[in-house]
């Protein structure tokens, strides 16, 4: 299964960042799927790296949209000093 949507040509691996971060239990089998299917070897580091890459775009998005970061006011005690 993959998202054409927004059809458009690209490194094929960003298709699959938000399967990894939206289904972790799952990200591998969908991978293993597309790479039966297509023919296709995909690489795990390199999906990562987006993902990661997206994950830290969306914080800054929030951040200058609102003054702050949701995600770290909702867990602000993982940074308290005792």
């Amino acid at each position: 299964m993959v998202d054409f949507g927004d059809a458009d040509t690209g490194d094929v691996h960003r298709e699959f960042t938000r399967y990894a971060q939206d289904y972790p239990d799952y990200a591998e089998f969908i991978l293993m799927s597309y790479e039966t299917l297509s023919g296709r070897k995909l690489s795990r580091p390199h999906i990562v790296a987006l993902a990661i890459q997206d994950a830290v775009y969306d914080l800054r998005e929030e951040y200058f949209g609102t003054g702050k970061i949701e995600l770290i006011d909702q867990n602000s005690h993982w940074f308290s000093q005792t």
